[in-house]
């Protein structure tokens, strides 16, 4: 070979190796490609090995495969990852703000404790200061966002809630039921808003799915608000398919007539058939709200709560404190311990069950067990004796129906706790006053 074609070959060389050297832009696209078809342990491997070439992007893109795909290992690099995360959130507006809010709330509803308290900090603290830049999908997911991480503050609430009464008449129904789940979820208190809301759902209630329907039927009713002609609308909706709702739809639905009193006789025997079949899908929440509902409604059919009890029995360990006193409440009222076929040892699964998370009850739970072991004549003195001591802790928190039903309750089951009496006739002198 020649000089001159060595030198030319030797050029061409050189070329190829400056060609190799890539750009640090290049870098960054190619890693954003990466995390772009990552799953959740992908991402968190990417992000051990490369952090500091993470920037904003990318860490939105990996939080977004983190909460598609949860991951199966790393916790402290999935931390790190959120920690991260978090620190962004006082740069980020618009779009990227919801994206983070959405990864953040679906990752740790599915990784119990991993950054929550952070993560919702910086969500609340972000709030107040980009909500006027938030488009109404995007107000709408950080909405959820919050509701979902944690209790937000008043601030953060009347922010979301301001914005969106501008934009009232731009949300889409799914949105609008979205958002009224989120502030009845935060238990934000705008009877007028909600009922804007539910307008706006009932112009688009025939396009909803299953879920979202169960989801509105909910939101209203925890809401308090009783929108007629959006009732009417699930009800038809919910007869005509009544047996493509899953076991947690049904729950909804059935709650929220109940706690609207707006439940006919038709619906009232569909509610039981369907309910009869889903049953044992029924989680602990599920079982709580269908129980209490039935009960409330007076629907005590012997058939459908034993179907109910057996499901409860077998989930009963998930049962947080306020599902097992308005499961027991439900079944006492109910009368379901003496019909044929029930098992009376229900009552006492429960009871063992509150026992074990006796010194977490509040006020509430206190009340509604001690009535329904009082209706049950329940022989347990040992947790009887507990849960009036858990009174006596809580007397300011007691309303006056509440006091007067625990009064009831202690006198009937023989119940002698010292501090008791007391507490509970300076309650009764207070509450007169």
């Amino acid at each position: 070979m020649s000089g001159r074609r060595l030198a030319s070959h030797g050029r061409s060389n050189w070329r190829l190796l400056l060609g190799a050297k890539q750009s640090p832009v290049c870098l960054q696209l190619k890693l954003q490609k990466r995390l772009s078809a990552a799953d959740g342990d992908q991402a968190l491997e990417l992000f051990d090995k490369e952090s500091r070439r993470f920037d904003t992007v990318h860490v939105l893109t990996a939080m977004r495969a983190v909460a598609l795909s949860p991951p199966s290992r790393s916790p402290h690099t999935l931390g790190r990852l959120l920690n991260r995360a978090v620190s962004l959130m006082p740069e980020l507006a618009g779009n990227d703000l919801a994206a983070l809010a959405w990864s953040l709330a679906s990752i740790c509803t599915k990784e119990a404790g991993c950054g929550v308290e952070c993560g919702a900090r910086g969500l609340t603290a972000a709030v107040p200061r980009v909500a006027a830049t938030l488009a109404p999908s995007e107000l709408t997911v950080v909405a959820w966002a919050l509701a979902k991480l944690s209790e937000p503050s008043d601030e953060a609430i009347a922010a979301i809630v301001r914005q969106a009464r501008f934009r009232i008449g731009r949300f889409k129904c799914k949105d609008a039921v979205h958002l009224a789940w989120a502030l009845s979820k935060m238990q934000a208190r705008d009877m007028d808003f909600m009922q804007q809301l539910a307008g706006q759902t009932l112009d688009g209630i025939s396009v909803l799915s299953r879920q979202d329907t169960g989801n509105a039927a909910w939101a209203f009713a925890k809401a308090d608000v009783l929108c007629r002609p959006l009732m009417r609308s699930i009800r038809a909706k919910f007869l005509a398919e009544s047996t493509d709702f899953n076991a947690q739809e049904l729950a909804s639905i059935v709650w929220a007539f109940a706690w609207l009193d707006a439940a006919d006789e038709v619906l009232l025997q569909r509610f039981q058939s369907a309910l009869l079949c889903r049953a044992p899908e029924l989680n602990a929440g599920g079982l709580a709200r269908v129980s209490w509902a039935l009960a409330s409604m007076g629907v005590a059919e012997g058939r459908l709560f034993q179907r109910l009890g057996t499901s409860a029995q077998r989930c009963m360990e998930s049962f947080g404190g306020s599902e097992l006193s308005t499961l027991a409440w439900a079944f006492a009222k109910s009368d379901a311990l003496e019909l044929d076929g029930c098992d009376p040892s229900l009552l006492l699964a429960i009871a063992k069950q509150a026992e074990e998370r006796v010194a977490n009850l509040n006020a509430r739970d206190v009340d509604m067990i001690a009535w329904s072991l009082a209706k049950a004549n329940a022989p347990m003195p040992s947790f009887i004796a507990k849960l009036a001591t858990r009174a006596v802790c809580l007397a300011a928190d007691f309303d006056a129906q509440g006091l007067a039903n625990c009064a009831a309750a202690f006198a009937l089951l023989s119940t002698e706790v010292p501090g008791l009496r007391s507490m509970l006739s300076q309650r009764s002198r207070a509450s007169r006053r």
